[in-house]
């Protein structure tokens, strides 16, 4: 009943497993809870353990003291600060053994003399003992730790000195005389110098491979050189019953007994039975060294050699322990070295030399970092002590180590990544002055470009809060992406690219222009041609440059025009834009100078000049000529103030009164000319006259509702969208003054507003046509801003049927842009403008006699040379004949404009035009764009850090302009023909307009050329054009 009883009383084995899983869980989480507790005010005050400044680790709760120690040991700053300790106590310690071996051997020093050095012999012994018990201590696996290589070192090298202090120095004394028991006590000595092995804990803080195996090989020859010394120094040592005659002697004299007998040999044999005084030697260590060295190297000079047969065996047992060891290490070396990139280092040179980074989401283009760095490193750049490292994830193609063996040292590669930390660090992102993120202008994968440079961006921005970072991107529209992440300035490939072959219609030659002024050449290049030939004019323009210039208080007071007058007047300076707060501005004519914050000047400027010296030049005027100028401009001023105030009163006394119009003019109407397809070019409002406005205005909105009412019913019924209305809109069958655009780019928008931005206030819209040979998707469709007037055709500009489908004859201008886009690799890269060259061929054979207005992209720069014949054709009667190109002058130009007075160039065919491409005539007419103008934009964006916002502003203005000042071009008037240059400077000067230059069209002695900022004795022809900046007119009103 008592069993039943209690067994009915215990409780169930399950209750008892929950119950007791129940306690447990409980009790782990008050433990988590008091954890918790404990530590969440202390998270915040936790440093990375390896962090400066933390000495010990913290201990952990829960942690042994054992596990701990080994964790401090191995981890922190102190564990680190002991192995250095350790590893200069060890050096030290041979160090006192070479010293006192260095003249012979000494198996015990005198504790009379000497016994300073053998309390720093104990007292180091004593620390590596504590060293050796405490590591042992921490050690998880003792055994292991005991049998190890370095812990049998540290074993061997200080249990010599715990014999010494238990037998004392009176029985090692004695032992020292003992001829049997000297060499034991010396033994206890040359253990010491196994603690040179010791070094090899400096290994592990080394981070370079090739450095860390670099020096074990070092390390392991070194001690095999010192501890084999010691070791043959010992083995061969002398009694001190031998006499030292004994040592000079050859081993088989002293040991011959036939040989001539003299009282020294006598005595050496006879302590030779006992002491061994024939076969033994004492030498100094670094003999031994010597010995060791030249026996290892396989000379074996034969000096000096062991005596005893110890010695003998030492020696060979050496040698054989040599030829394991040390080839092991080379080849573990040789391995590492091949194995090893050249481009995995960190940049060093940050102390003496500042640097750039230029990194790239994509494939790192070798032509684009060709242009950026020879424009970066052009000797007439002041960048001449900075340095360029090229942060990128994969390693350089072997054109692009051309180009970085080409620019060495100054140009650095590193395989890694701008977001990784570490790649960073190693491109020392803390001390570079300028950061570049470029794409991959000719990529096919564009949206991917945008995106690896707006997080490159990013990452180098979260890395240096104050450095300058340019980037690049495809799209317009992810431009302000870029500039959220940090970009101090963002260059648009494709609205720069689409903005100047767009605006060349308008402004011809204004490729040529902007190149003219973002890249850099050496002065000398006019004198390779004679003075008085079309290439030497044109290259005095290419000299000139935009520059970035202080301008001193002195010329405080002037005015925006007087200013641009003295300055053209005395150094032939134009200054274009001046810097404010709000970035680069055309400033207004009348706009007074006054000063700024810094006391040294009164505003900066970015001019039109043709060195950096300018510089120094302006700072050099004193303020007496400044006034004397300002004075004679007042009283030039008030003279013609004068005469025109005599001529007007002087016209007023003899005019004649106008004949009284008829009334019915008054209800005059002037229709705006419609052209020749209605539907491609609508009215403007410009083009209403204001009678008429009131109606008129009724009249659009009431067809515009109506038409977009029929739009929506048409959608609503016909399930139709604007997209496929716009692909199905056929081309007009009469079409003339139109332009065609061969390609498609990828934003349209970028290329239709250039076209537009002209034809403003012009009464009709110019029709564009866009041919391509694949179809046009709807993502291009909405870049569209307006698509009246605007054509697609799908079709090949190499078929002549379709060419004529365009009206290709009677377009106004036909832009041909690059194949860029397409997924075809070539084997020669040279061969990517194969399409847009052949394409011209095709388009120049469909206009027949008509030259058309061609405007061509080209990727390679070297492949200009094979455009010269757009620009005059050979006559085409007959056989066909040739262009002339292979009758080349220096610059490859062809013969028939290189004018033969004066001198040869051919005499200076050792020289070279640092851009070959620049003195072909198709080039230097403005007909073919080369995609380096923009590598050269990103270089001067060093130097100058507004040019961007510059050149933006040159070819569309300002949006805060109401005058949208900006370049354009005019014809020249009538009055100016004849003229020299600085008189039509000046005259255009009073209409507040800035003249930079002119196009010089072709002639029977020369091409089409840009001339920029020519000299002031030039004399303008009735066939030039005027580059103007300022307010757009159609024509001068002089």
């Amino acid at each position: 009943m008592s069993s039943r009883k209690s067994s009915s009383k215990a409780p169930p084995m399950s209750a008892m497993r929950k119950r007791k899983l129940e306690s447990s869980t409980s009790r782990r989480q008050s433990i988590q809870r008091m954890v918790s507790i404990t530590v969440s005010n202390q998270l915040e005050q936790i440093r990375d353990p390896r962090a400066r400044g933390i000495f010990f680790l913290f201990r952990d709760s829960g942690e042994s003291i054992r596990d701990y120690t080994l964790r401090t040991l191995e981890q922190s700053n102190a564990g680190s600060t002991l192995d250095g300790s350790m590893i200069l106590l060890s050096l030290i310690w041979v160090g006192i053994y070479i010293s006192v071996n260095r003249d012979g051997p000494r198996p015990l020093l005198d504790s009379n003399t000497q016994s300073d050095i053998i309390k720093v012999g104990y007292t180091l012994g004593v620390i590596f003992l504590c060293d050796y018990m405490l590591r042992l201590y921490a050690s998880p696996l003792r055994g292991n730790h005991f049998s190890s290589f370095f812990s049998m070192v540290d074993f061997v090298s200080f249990v010599p000195m715990v014999i010494e202090l238990a037998l004392g120095n009176d029985v090692l004394s004695r032992w020292a005389d003992d001829p049997t028991r000297r060499q034991l006590v010396s033994i206890l000595q040359v253990t010491k110098t196994v603690r040179i092995l010791r070094s090899y804990r400096i290994l592990k803080y080394i981070k370079s491979t090739v450095t860390r195996q670099i020096t074990a090989t070092v390390l392991t020859v070194i001690c095999i050189i010192v501890a084999m010394a010691g070791m043959l120094q010992i083995l061969d040592q002398c009694a001190a019953q031998c006499p030292t005659v004994c040592q000079s002697m050859l081993v088989q004299t002293c040991m011959d007994p036939t040989a001539e007998r003299a009282p020294e040999t006598l005595a050496c044999l006879e302590l030779n039975d006992k002491f061994y005084c024939c076969t033994c030697q004492n030498l100094g260590f670094f003999d031994w060294v010597y010995f060791v060295v030249v026996s290892i190297s396989t000379l074996g000079y034969g000096d000096i050699a062991p005596r005893s047969r110890f010695g003998r065996l030492a020696t060979s047992l050496m040698i054989m322990l040599t030829f394991v060891l040390v080839p092991i290490q080379v080849n573990k070396l040789i391995a590492t070295i091949s194995s090893h990139s050249g481009y995995t280092n960190s940049y060093k040179e940050y102390r003496t030399h500042t640097h750039g980074i230029i990194t790239a989401g994509g494939e790192v283009s070798a032509g684009a970092l060709n242009n950026f760095l020879r424009q970066f490193f052009h000797p007439d750049n002041p960048n001449w002590n900075e340095k360029i490292v090229i942060l990128h994830p994969s390693a350089p193609t072997s054109e692009v180590k051309k180009i970085v063996h080409q620019y060495e040292p100054r140009v650095q590669y590193i395989v890694g990544s701008a977001m990784n930390e570490l790649d960073l660090e190693r491109a020392m992102i803390s001390r570079a002055s300028i950061c570049y993120v470029m794409i991959n202008k000719h990529s096919h994968r564009s949206s991917n470009e945008d995106q690896s440079s707006t997080l490159l961006t990013a990452a180098f921005r979260g890395s240096n809060a104050k450095i300058p970072i340019y980037s690049q991107v495809y799209s317009s529209q992810n431009m302000g992406h870029c500039t959220l992440s940090g970009a101090s300035g963002v260059v648009c490939i494709e609205r720069l690219k689409l903005g100047v072959v767009g605006l060349n219609c308008s402004i011809m030659g204004l490729s040529t222009l902007l190149s003219n002024l973002l890249d850099t050449v050496s002065p000398n290049v006019e004198f390779l041609y004679p003075s008085d030939s079309w290439e030497a004019a044109y290259l005095r323009g290419y000299i000139h440059e935009i520059y970035k210039v202080d301008l001193p208080r002195t010329f405080s007071g002037l005015t925006y025009g007087e200013l641009i007058l003295f300055l053209f007047g005395t150094i032939q300076v134009i200054p274009i834009a001046m810097l404010t707060d709000q970035g680069a501005r055309i400033m207004p004519m009348d706009f007074k100078i006054g000063t700024t914050a810094d006391p040294t000047i009164c505003c900066t400027l970015y001019v039109l000049a043709a060195g950096i010296s300018v510089a120094d030049r302006i700072a050099e005027y004193p303020l007496e000529q400044i006034r004397e100028f300002r004075q004679t401009l007042r009283k030039q001023e008030r003279y013609m103030a004068e005469r025109a105030a005599n001529r007007q009163r002087t016209e007023a006394v003899i005019v004649v009164p106008p004949p009284e119009a008829p009334k019915h003019s008054e209800a005059v109407i002037i229709k705006p000319k419609l052209s020749p397809d209605a539907g491609a070019a609508e009215p403007r409002r410009g083009s209403i006259t204001e009678e008429q406005q009131p109606v008129a205005g009724l009249k659009v909105e009431g067809f515009a509702a109506m038409r977009k009412t029929l739009h929506g019913v048409k959608h609503a019924f016909e399930k139709s969208s604007p997209y496929k209305d716009f692909l199905d809109k056929p081309l007009p069958d009469v079409l003339s003054g139109h332009v065609v655009v061969v390609g498609l780019p990828l934003s349209l928008h970028d290329l239709i507003m250039p076209l537009r931005q002209h034809n403003v206030e012009a009464s009709t819209v110019q029709p564009i046509v866009f041919i391509s040979s694949f179809g046009m998707t709807e993502a291009h469709f909405q870049t569209i801003p307006d698509p009246d007037g605007i054509y697609f055709f799908q079709g090949s500009p190499l078929s002549s049927f379709d060419l004529e489908r365009i009206h290709i004859g009677s377009a106004a201008a036909i832009i041909i842009l690059a194949s860029t886009s397409s997924k075809r690799r070539y084997v020669d890269e040279n061969m990517v403008d194969a399409d847009a060259i052949t394409t011209v061929r095709y388009i120049i054979e469909a206009c027949g006699s008509a030259t058309p207005n061609l405007i061509v992209e080209l990727v390679k720069a070297t492949n200009v040379k094979f455009m010269s014949f757009i620009v005059k054709r050979p006559p085409r009667r007959g056989r066909r004949q040739s262009d002339g190109r292979h009758y080349r002058t220096f610059g490859s130009v062809a013969l028939k404009y290189a004018n033969t007075n004066g001198l040869d160039a051919t005499k200076n065919s050792d020289q070279k035009i640092d851009i070959e491409h620049i003195c072909e005539p198709s080039y230097a007419s403005g007909r073919v764009y080369v995609s380096g103008m923009i590598d050269s934009l990103m270089s001067e964006c060093y130097q100058k850090p507004n040019i961007t916002s510059v050149v933006n502003l040159l070819m569309f203005g300002s949006p805060e302009d109401d005058e949208c000042q900006r370049l354009f071009q005019v014809k020249v008037p009538a009055l100016l023909v004849g003229k020299e240059f600085a008189e039509c400077f000046r005259k255009c000067l009073k209409l507040n307009l800035i003249c930079i230059g002119c196009l010089h069209l072709a002639s029977d002695k020369s091409p089409s050329y840009v001339h920029t900022n020519p000299p002031g004795t030039m004399k303008i022809v009735a066939t030039d054009l005027l580059y103007l900046v300022g307010k757009p007119c159609a024509e001068l009103p002089l």
